[in-house]
């Protein structure tokens, strides 16, 4: 049996943006970030305004953001990464949701995190959760194009969010059982309906929503 888990809002409360926008500014220099982040302010006051879907301006985002990293060796990149997930999503994981996870873990399932941000981001992350748990843990995200050994600066298939991470969960696993699910969002729902047992973590409205529908446990304080 295994149990998938997201990862921002869920394991953690810390941002890849924000933690990735610090290594691009050390790749790109302070005044071109400063002007990419400038160039996005329109679209980032439409989508909290609601003017805008939130979560087409995240995909976008985690794109035009990926095209800072351009040319930057795989190692390089992975260091930076690295980096980003000791200064920003561990400090702020979520230690509730861990110790569920540890549950799961000792119980012999496997725990594999599936998350929108960048594969080598989602890879560093369950990294040192399974440093933390003495476990294996596997990760699934948005994948990044590399040729000869450096990043191109384009994403390498479509934002793992929503349906596309729930087709990819779907796959990964075969026809393997998937005991429970954890998400945060709206957007995890399509992962949450693949379980036996989904659980809202902290949800958003609509997921607290689905979550009371639906009788599924809600995992808030």
């Amino acid at each position: 049996m295994a149990v998938v888990s997201d990862l921002e809002g869920t394991l953690t409360t810390g941002a890849t943006y924000r933690a990735l926008g610090r290594e691009a500014e050390r790749c790109i220099g302070r005044v071109r970030y400063l002007g990419f982040v400038a160039g996005r302010l329109p679209a980032l006051g439409g989508a909290w305004a609601g003017l805008s879907p939130k979560r087409r301006f995240q995909d976008e985002w985690l794109r035009r953001l990926t095209t800072c990293f351009a040319g930057i060796e795989v190692a390089a990149f992975e260091a930076m990464v690295a980096r980003a997930v000791e200064a920003e999503l561990w400090p702020k994981r979520r230690d509730d949701v861990i110790a569920a996870l540890r549950v799961h873990l000792a119980a012999g399932e496997r725990v594999v995190v599936a998350s929108g941000s960048l594969l080598p981001v989602v890879e560093a992350f369950a990294t040192r959760l399974g440093l933390a748990t003495g476990a294996s843990v596997e990760a699934l995200g948005t994948p990044i194009e590399v040729l000869e050994g450096r990043l191109t600066g384009r994403l390498a298939g479509p934002v793992s969010v929503g349906e596309i991470k729930a087709r990819l969960v779907h796959e990964h696993l075969g026809s393997e059982r998937l005991s429970a699910a954890y998400g945060d969002s709206a957007a995890d729902v399509p992962l949450l309906l693949l379980s036996d047992a989904p659980v809202a973590v902290y949800p958003d409205d609509i997921l607290r929503a689905t979550a009371q529908e639906l009788g599924w446990r809600v995992l808030a304080e």
